[in-house]
């Protein structure tokens, strides 16, 4: 028996990850994918793009945008915004109509922004996250 290499091939995902600890194992979880195009509704749009119109109308990065799919599988996008900049909904909304985007904009819940190195985590796309965790030890 002779032996055979498997090919790995590396490539960037952007997926985000959290690092978990239970009972001594030490576990990933993917949380989402960043990643700097998306396609939504079929059309493709830079990541970049949206947080600067949000930025724009905001002045902050105090916001959250979330890719995912609804009850009926259709991609939706929610912005999470503090409840302070409510009152700059509507102007959100045109500014993102501008770009055939049409985010559901509500109230910041308990989601935390999650820190990547330097900068903030503004924008995950869940909707091919199947869930799950990975053992790594």
């Amino acid at each position: 028996g002779g032996m055979y290499a498997t090919p790995i091939i590396n490539y960037r995902m952007g997926d985000r990850v959290v690092l978990k600890q239970e009972k001594g194992n030490r576990y990933l979880k993917v949380i989402g994918r960043e990643k700097p195009f998306f396609k939504y509704n079929g059309e493709i749009f830079s990541q970049l793009n949206v947080i600067d119109r949000a930025f724009s109308i905001l002045k902050n990065f105090d916001f959250f945008i979330l890719l995912k799919k609804d009850p009926f599988f259709r991609d939706q996008i929610v912005m999470q915004i503090e409840k302070k900049d409510m009152n700059k909904v509507s102007v959100l909304q045109k500014k993102f109509e501008e770009i055939n985007l049409f985010p559901k904009i509500i109230p910041r819940k308990k989601i935390v922004l999650r820190k990547h190195g330097r900068k903030f985590i503004n924008f995950l796309d869940i909707r091919e996250i199947k869930g799950g965790r990975f053992k790594i030890n």
